[in-house]
């Protein structure tokens, strides 16, 4: 079978160099050789040198048959993963990688792996993902395909997101938005949003509702999910500002557009979102209206965890509205749940929940016993912000007791971990 060393073989005699004139001081002469014989692949790097110093096209001039059936395996894995058959899918996207890496298609070779770091991310194996990412990249920079740098890099911050290394995601939706052209708004309108989901989870409020305003602005609503979940973050990021009624009227357009286009998992999102803004701005029993409405639209779609963020913030209503009994028993059945599903983000604000209603009970112990419970979890999951709250919680409750010392030295925890956190903030400020 014809190899991409054949061709550079053919191609280096035909313009009449040796091997040590072609290989000059990049690689060894032992390196080409290896290359030629077809016994290694060349590196993306090591294939751009040898394409700028031969002249190669991309796809050289190997047999059109190889060409095609990377294309057909890629148009194949295609066809796996929309219907849902990923397994499938990974095999025709492993077996197109390393044949288009073998002939050097370094557009079809990035794409593949592409591919492959996407469904990877899918499946949490994200060491895997990131590795494929790398190649990808690696391929697509040999090219003028900008769509497929940008979606690689998209994806390399979905993996540091879903890893909540909101730092490194955000610099990789920063890289994808440098590599889009002029007049591609929704593109841009689309990594706009992302980069407001990152300064979201950063705490930086004021940022990150600039790039959701950034996001509306190119987005529309023919954007369809992009543009609708743009909507909630605002709406989300509104309320946070406590600007209750702008709040509002966002999660209202955003259920609008999500019930007119049948988007039903974002109707459940809006439901939720408009019970948390009522909540927040003191309409008690309009906010358990929005959640039970909520729950039953999450309930028909069988979004499990859209339940359980549903219920904690509805047995957080019932400890504001004072009824305890029915708070207690709402976080304790959330409790168990996100505890079967291994929901650690779910069980910190459940635990911390729990903790408040005891503390209003005036059992002392279980409220100090929940409190240091939610401390653990808010290290696990790096929740320096919410862990810095969680101390403000507990100096006010010791306050209350009366216990000075104790609150003092709660109170100077707090100010530790929010100068942490604001180091954290100031190193993404510095970088940009």
């Amino acid at each position: 079978m014809v190899h991409v060393g054949n061709v550079i073989r053919d191609k280096r005699k035909q313009l009449h160099l040796t091997q040590g004139e072609v290989a000059g001081e990049y690689m060894s002469i032992s390196k080409l050789s290896n290359i030629e014989n077809g016994k290694i692949i060349p590196d993306p790097r090591t294939w751009g040198y040898l394409q700028r110093k031969l002249r190669l096209s991309d796809e050289l001039s190997l047999q059109k048959q190889y060409v095609e059936k990377v294309g057909f395996l890629l148009e194949q894995a295609g066809t796996y993963e929309t219907a849902g058959l990923k397994e499938k899918a990974m095999e025709n996207y492993h077996e197109a990688a390393e044949m288009a890496s073998h002939f050097m298609l370094s557009g079809k070779a990035g794409k593949a792996y592409q591919k492959l770091g996407g469904l990877y991310t899918e499946s949490k194996q994200y060491d895997l993902a990131l590795n494929c990412l790398e190649k990808a990249l690696g391929y697509l920079e040999l090219t003028d395909d900008w769509e497929q740098k940008v979606i690689c890099e998209l994806k390399y911050s979905v993996v540091f997101y879903k890893e909540e290394k909101y730092v490194e995601s955000l610099e990789h939706a920063k890289l994808a938005l440098k590599r889009i052209p002029d007049g591609e708004d929704s593109m841009r309108g689309a990594v706009h949003y992302d980069i407001a989901c990152a300064y979201y989870r950063l705490q930086m409020i004021d940022r990150a509702n600039h790039e959701c305003e950034q996001a509306l602005s190119y987005l529309a609503e023919e954007n369809g999910d992009y543009y609708i979940a743009a909507l909630i973050l605002h709406g989300i990021l509104l309320k946070k500002a406590k600007m209750y009624l702008l709040a509002e009227k966002k999660h209202r357009e955003a259920r609008e557009l999500s019930f007119s286009r049948g988007k039903t998992y974002y109707l459940g999102l809006c439901w939720h979102n408009l019970g948390d803004v009522a909540m927040e701005s003191g309409h008690f029993e309009k906010a358990l209206e929005c959640f039970r409405l909520a729950m039953e639209v999450k309930e028909q779609t069988g979004d499990t965890l859209g339940i359980i963020r549903t219920k904690t913030y509805r047995a957080e209503l019932y400890y504001r509205m004072g009824d305890n009994d029915n708070a207690l028993k709402s976080a304790e059945e959330v409790l168990a749940d996100a505890r079967k599903l291994q929901l650690k983000t779910d069980e910190f604000f459940i635990v911390r929940t729990l903790g408040k209603i005891h503390a209003a009970l005036g059992d002392e112990r279980q409220y100090l016993d929940l409190a240091y419970k939610a401390m653990t979890l808010a290290d696990e999951l790096a929740f320096d912000n919410e862990k810095a709250e969680l101390l403000g919680d507990m100096a006010d409750f010791y306050y209350r007791q009366g216990n000075q010392e104790r609150c003092l030295e709660k109170l100077y925890q707090a100010f530790l971990v929010k100068s942490q956190y604001n180091d954290v903030r100031q190193e993404v400020l510095g970088n940009e």
